[in-house]
């Protein structure tokens, strides 16, 4: 009994040991829950007020942005409308500018610009209406020497503006027209020119019309054609000998005279031969001729050792022309006057021949040698 009361007893000792350990085992579970429970809300908390710390932030910079940017917005406007307002008086100052050089008055039009250019700075609407303003100007001055038909005046002007004014549409046509004109005027004063004043006065012409007009074909077709009608000096030297033709001693071309008168004689060719007394007909020098020119020039004359004295008789020398079997002329000079000129027109003949005579003393030929001199003997163009 004594052994039944102690086993009670051990087995209620361990169910109360045991009942104490869940008991302990409970409360350490009930106060770590209530630890975990009290950190998360602890968490919560820190968590929500940093929510409402960066929500507060996030609101704020979001009023600030939005303070910023309608700033931007107002600023941006008051700039577009003080934009709005300068290009309105750029434009009056401009069209104050049109109005004055519309009344021929560029310098001022330039000037009002100026003004508007100092007060709001450059810009292309400035800049474009100078433009306008220089072919407006450029246009008068020309459409004014059109209206007077001084092209001349209207080619200068156009050779001083600018590259880009002169590649503008209505100032290109406006300069073919005027080019047309001058090329016209400057032909019909070249050709009144050379009939007048020769060949050299009508390159002169001709040059300065190149000098404003430089590239223009028919100005430089037309100077290379008169540069053609220049004489071509004729070589007396190069002549055609026949059977018939003889006694021809030489012929000295390139040389230097002096006429009865004493003054100098350029380019002289002496023809010299071997005559008779009183019976010398003079000697002949034939010529094939090619057709390309017209005429054959040159002067006749006696030197000065020939001029007539109180010891010295009439002396003359006489050159006949003849083409193709047929005298063209004659020409006589007498040691009494300056060199004779001559000029025979050649035109389609193919042989031409020049007789020769020496004539002296009332026309008596002298034994020996006999002579004539020819001064500029040259082949020449009609035109």
């Amino acid at each position: 009994m004594m052994k039944l009361k102690k086993i009670a007893t051990i087995c209620v000792l361990v169910l109360g040991c045991m009942a104490f350990v869940a008991c302990s085992d409970a409360k350490n579970t009930s106060n770590m829950f209530n630890e975990t429970v009290s950190e998360k809300s602890e968490l919560s908390e820190k968590s929500s007020e940093e929510s409402s710390k960066e929500s507060t932030e996030s609101s704020s910079e979001d009023l600030s942005g939005a303070t910023s940017s309608e700033m931007d917005a107002d600023e941006s406007k008051e700039a577009s409308t003080k934009e709005d307002e300068n290009s309105q008086k750029i434009a009056e100052y401009i069209e104050k500018a049109m109005n004055l050089v519309n009344d021929g008055k560029k310098l001022d039009a330039n000037a009002m610009l100026d003004t508007a250019e100092s007060l709001f700075g450059k810009n292309a609407q400035i800049n474009d209406a100078r433009f306008q303003i220089e072919k407006i100007a450029f246009i008068q001055e020309i459409e004014l020497d059109e209206k007077e038909q001084n092209y001349t005046g209207a080619m200068k002007t156009i050779n001083e503006v600018s590259k880009e004014l002169k590649a503008d549409e209505e100032v290109f046509a406006k300069t073919k027209v005027i080019e047309q004109y001058f090329v016209a005027e400057t032909m019909n004063n070249v050709d009144a020119i050379l009939h007048a004043d020769g060949i050299d006065k009508a390159l002169e012409e001709l040059n300065m019309a190149l000098k404003l007009l430089p590239n223009n074909e028919k100005l430089l077709a037309e100077r290379e054609y008169i540069q053609q009608l220049r004489p071509l000096p004729f070589s007396l030297a190069n002549y055609k000998r026949n059977k018939d033709e003889y006694g021809i001693q030489g012929i000295e071309e390139g040389l230097t005279g002096t006429d009865v008168n004493g003054y100098e004689v350029p380019n002289v060719t002496k023809i010299s031969w071997e005559g008779t007394e009183n019976g010398s007909k003079g000697r002949t020098l034939s010529y094939v001729m090619t057709g390309e020119y017209d005429k054959i020039t040159g002067s006749v004359y006696l030197p000065f050792s020939w001029r007539k004295t109180d010891t010295m008789g009439e002396k003359r020398s006489k050159l006949e022309v003849w083409g193709d079997g047929n005298k063209i002329g004659e020409i006589t000079a007498k040691n009494t006057e300056e060199p004779v000129q001559f000029s025979f027109d050649i035109a389609g003949i193919k042989l031409v021949e020049l007789k020769c005579y020496s004539q002296l003393y009332e026309y008596k030929m002298i034994s020996g040698t006999n002579w004539i001199l020819l001064s500029n003997v040259c082949l020449e163009k009609n035109y």
